[in-house]
C-alpha cells in the first residue's frame, strides 16, 4: 500500500476525531472522568479554532469514531460568536 496516496484519501474530519481521541487518551490518566473531560475541554477550548470546534461537534452527532471521554467533552466545548467580518 502506497502510504501517501493513503493520507491523500482521508477526509479533514478524520484529523479531528484522531486529534480529539488522542488528546482525551493523553490527558486522562490519574484523572476522574468528569476531570479529565473538563481537561480535554480546556485544551480544545483554548487550541482549536472555531470552525475546528464546530466541525467536531456536528461529527460527534453522527460519528461513532470517537472515544467515550471525546464524547463526555463535546457538551463542555465553548463556541463564541462570530466576530463582523470573520468566517
Amino acid at each position: 500500500m502506497n502510504l501517501k496516496a493513503d493520507q491523500h484519501q482521508k477526509k479533514p474530519e478524520d484529523a479531528l476525531i484522531r486529534m480529539l481521541n488522542q488528546i482525551a487518551d493523553n490527558l486522562a490518566p490519574g484523572k476522574s472522568p468528569d476531570v479529565a473531560a473538563q481537561a480535554v475541554a480546556d485544551h480544545v477550548n483554548r487550541f482549536w479554532a472555531r470552525s475546528m470546534k464546530q466541525a467536531i461537534v456536528a461529527l460527534s452527532k453522527s460519528d461513532h469514531r470517537l472515544n467515550s471521554l471525546a464524547r463526555q467533552t463535546i457538551p463542555l466545548l465553548t463556541l463564541p460568536e462570530r466576530k463582523d467580518g470573520e468566517l
